[in-house]
């Protein structure tokens, strides 16, 4: 902003940087768009051209007049003590219309380049490596990054590790939440590449950890069908005995659903059902009355709101928590939402924040009942 001639006493005229013309008295503070009148010339003083404290006078490229702040880092174009608020009929426009489209394409880059190292660090086997490049994240970062997968094959850093066969990597990676089931392009999993590579120690890793062995790839094979019997009986053996127990418990789950009832069973159910009906009315009545209101609320108040986000039971296990974590995060991945990353991230964040507080609740829990078993067992 350029200083101008003195005007009548106290006040003096100055531009804008616009180039409009206004008027600061520096005696009384007063700051007018319109020249006063019935006042004296003021005399130019130097003492009058002089900045506030720690404010200092620079010409910019553009041969414009700016001032600076080396405390605050502020810089303006109007001279410090002499602001004025912009008439209220004065629109300036803003530059945050393109913001989000910026934040995304910035969002977008650093999530693929902490992928990329992340990858590269679990390929290459470096377990101090991967513990870094996952530590220097935040919570959210961290679930975003960790099933990153490369845009050629699919493969995340869980797949690359069991390819390699370095198990505990492996177990790291799905205790920082890894998605243990991910899928690559062919629609191979984790597992399915540890039992086609013959790496014994790695597939225990995952069907200890709850990988699904029923699933199958793009070509209709599931992980048995992807390695040689022969060569690796003892990781056959493995798997095939999982299956089994997994087909076991399928079939429990649906005997509850759907109990099968013989005829003589349906006569008797009947007659015992009308016997009891009148007693069993005013016992549902008082059991209603008593049942708690809240689904969720057996749980503890700090992991309430994170089961309802996630939109699981009080009683959902650690498949069924990773199950719905895994469909909304597809739902709300900023990645999955090309065009409204920055929209898709806080619903990420909750989701993400309720899965981290779940599987903690669920992992202190399983501790607890170990400890009382255990000690029930040799205390007793």
């Amino acid at each position: 902003m350029k200083r101008a001639q003195d005007v009548r006493y106290g006040w003096k005229q100055y531009k804008t940087s616009e180039g409009k013309a206004y008027y600061h008295n520096a005696g009384t503070g007063e700051t007018k768009w319109t020249l006063p009148s019935g006042e004296s010339l003021e005399s130019r003083t130097d003492a009058s051209d002089e900045l506030p404290a720690g404010w200092k006078e620079y010409l910019t490229k553009e041969g414009r007049t700016a001032f600076f702040h080396a405390a605050t880092k502020k810089t303006t174009y109007i001279r410090p003590g002499q602001e004025m608020e912009a008439p209220a009929q004065v629109v300036v426009s803003s530059p945050l219309a393109k913001r989000p489209k910026v934040d995304e394409e910035s969002e977008r880059s650093n999530r693929i380049g902490r992928g990329e190292a992340l990858r590269r660090a679990a390929y290459q086997g470096v377990l101090h490596k991967v513990q870094e490049v996952l530590a220097s994240m935040s919570l959210v970062e961290r679930l975003l990054a960790i099933d990153e997968a490369d845009e050629d094959d699919g493969h995340s850093a869980l797949h690359l590790s069991a390819i390699q066969g370095y198990a505990s990597i492996v177990e790291y990676l799905i205790k920082q939440r890894a998605d243990i089931d991910c899928i690559s392009k062919d629609g191979n999993t984790p597992l399915m590449w540890a039992a086609h590579q013959g790496n014994l120690a790695t597939v225990k890793i995952l069907v200890k950890l709850g990988a699904d062995v029923l699933l199958e790839n793009k070509r209709r094979q599931d992980c048995a069908k992807q390695m040689n019997k022969a060569r690796n009986l003892q990781i056959y053996e493995l798997i095939d005995n999982r299956k089994a127990a997994v087909v076991l418990e399928l079939n429990r789950r649906n005997a509850k659903l759907n109990p099968v009832r013989h005829a003589d069973d349906e006569v008797e159910a009947t007659t015992e059902a009308g016997s009891r009906q009148a007693g069993n009315s005013e016992q549902n009545a008082a059991s209603r009355d008593d049942a708690p209101s809240d689904p969720l609320a057996s749980l503890p108040a700090h992991v309430q709101q994170h089961y309802a986000a996630l939109r699981v039971p009080a009683s959902a296990s650690l498949q069924d928590v990773r199950q719905a974590y895994k469909q909304l995060a597809l739902k709300h991945h900023p990645g999955k939402n090309p065009g409204a990353e920055v929209l898709a991230r806080p619903c990420f964040e909750k989701i993400a924040v309720a899965y981290e507080a779940v599987c903690e609740h669920l992992a202190r829990t399983s501790i607890t009942s170990i400890t009382v078993n255990i000690n029930h067992k040799f205390c007793s």
